[in-house]
């Protein structure tokens, strides 16, 4: 009996001394000219315009597009930070719909040549020039593959504290304090609700991983409302590079009031609803 309970106290011993155990995780993770990936990645996007009050004249607009693609990624070169700012793709499957009715981009087995430093949407081009891309299959194509950002995942949501399982920590918050600036729209630490967590370490297809959820919340902003949520699996051994798994979603609700020199807008308000959403799995290639 005394035995039982003491191997049963030492196992217990070691699971609790594994959850405990801190570690420091490497969010600095560039990528470099000539690695590849195997990529599968789904996104969609829905944007809602409305003036009050509502007339005839002033319906509802909606929009909504959603993109899958699959295939493998060659990083040709990357911007000074890391992250890839020219890519070959070469796909394997593509389909989109576009207000839920389906949408051919007819790329399946081409190779696409994504400028991903060129402002404000990538540059696109098939390899080979075998074709034109028209302007609807560069609207959706950018769902995805969006101009290389200025901020790392590090910038994003990185922290040099030792972490254990289920530790959280602040995240920074300066990227969405100067994204929000870009459209004049001054906010502060203050009103952001920011919390990264270590979700748990766990295996993704064979490889080792940390599991790290993200929330940002801007509060007390008169006319705005900001929440998103990401979610990434970061290998352990920083060699096999950034994040193999990213899910995220971003919800945004602006209510702005109309000029009031204009006799037509006078006393009316706009309200624009955005919602984004992406999910993708990045494999890296030996």
């Amino acid at each position: 009996m005394t035995k039982a309970f003491l191997t049963l106290l030492a196992a217990n011993c070691v699971i609790f001394s594994a959850r405990a155990e801190k570690h420091i995780i490497d969010f600095s993770r560039p990528t470099k000219p000539g690695q590849a990936f195997e990529c599968q990645v789904a996104a969609s996007n829905s944007q809602t315009y409305q003036i009050s009050p509502k007339t005839k004249e002033n319906a509802t607009i909606s929009h909504a597009a959603s993109l899958r693609i699959s295939g493998s990624m060659l990083v040709q070169k990357t911007l000074p930070n890391g992250n890839p700012s020219l890519v070959e793709f070469k796909v394997k499957d593509c389909s989109g719909t576009i207000s839920d009715k389906k949408y051919n981009l007819d790329l399946a087995g081409k190779t696409l040549i994504i400028n991903m430093a060129q402002k404000p949407t990538s540059k696109f081009t098939l390899k080979n020039n075998e074709r034109r891309l028209n302007k609807t299959d560069v609207r959706m194509l950018s769902l995805i593959f969006r101009p290389a950002s200025q901020d790392t995942l590090k910038e994003l949501m990185g922290t040099d504290k030792a972490l254990a399982t289920g530790d959280s920590w602040q995240p920074p918050t300066r990227s969405l304090e100067k994204a929000m600036l870009k459209r004049n729209v001054k906010i502060t630490p203050a009103h952001i609700k920011a919390k990264a967590t270590l979700k748990a370490r766990t295996k993704f297809q064979n490889i080792d991983c940390w599991e790290i959820i993200e929330t940002l919340e801007i509060d007390k902003v008169p006319g705005l409302t900001f929440k998103f949520r990401a979610a990434i699996l970061l290998p352990v051994d920083k060699k096999l590079g950034g994040a193999v798994r990213i899910k995220r979603e971003g919800y945004e609700k602006a209510v702005k009031k109309l000029p009031e020199d204009n006799p037509l807008a006078a006393g009316k308000t706009i309200t624009i609803e955005v919602s984004d959403k992406l999910e993708a799995t990045v494999i890296p290639l030996p």
